[in-house]
């Protein structure tokens, strides 16, 4: 098919194609199966992706091209990967202690802190007042981010990152509470 022209024509026949807009409807059979959906990618992830493709009051675009499904899944991934990290880390045998932590580090530890207030900020009149869950999801998406980025030191020494995290467990658990269950343990 060509899209680059006015009319899209068949790549084969160059046969001028109708195209059609329909929303989906079960008496139309173009409908997407929440149990495959489930069954593919688990009730979590459909619940995120739900919530996050489209503000409430905006029809979803179930596209596979564009979906925003693998987008759900790697933060899905990389939440797990944060807890995993601060299990292992403190786990290492290494006492925690902020006192070891230098002055670049302190401040890390203070925007961690800073960043997280504010999400919890945000995402608190996002799901309260606002009804925004697509926009809360991103705030802990960049919460996320940000501790990502988080040197080992102050994974392994910071209360300010490990505040972070709980907080972002916690935030994630009414959109996905299988997931934010099993990050608590």
């Amino acid at each position: 098919m060509q899209v680059f022209c006015p009319d899209p024509l068949h790549a084969g026949t160059s046969e001028k194609l109708e195209i059609t807009w329909e929303k989906m409807s079960k008496s139309k059979h173009n409908g997407i199966d929440p149990a495959e959906m489930i069954q593919k990618y688990g009730i979590d992830t459909v619940r995120l992706y739900i919530l996050y493709a489209a503000p409430p009051q905006q029809d979803i675009l179930w596209d596979i091209k564009t979906d925003a499904i693998p987008g759900v899944l790697r933060w899905q991934v990389r939440l797990w990967a944060l807890v995993t990290k601060l299990i292992d880390t403190r786990n290492s045998g290494v006492t925690p202690s902020p006192d070891l932590l230098n002055k670049k580090e302190k401040g890390e530890a203070k925007k961690i802190w800073q960043i997280k207030n504010n999400t919890v900020s945000q995402v608190t009149t996002y799901m309260t007042e606002d009804f925004l869950l697509n926009a809360a999801i991103a705030q802990l998406m960049g919460l996320t981010n940000t501790l990502s980025q988080a040197s080992p030191q102050v994974i392994l020494h910071s209360a300010e990152y490990e505040d972070g995290l709980a907080a972002l467990c916690v935030m994630t658990a009414p959109m996905a509470p299988y997931l934010a269950s099993e990050l608590w343990r």
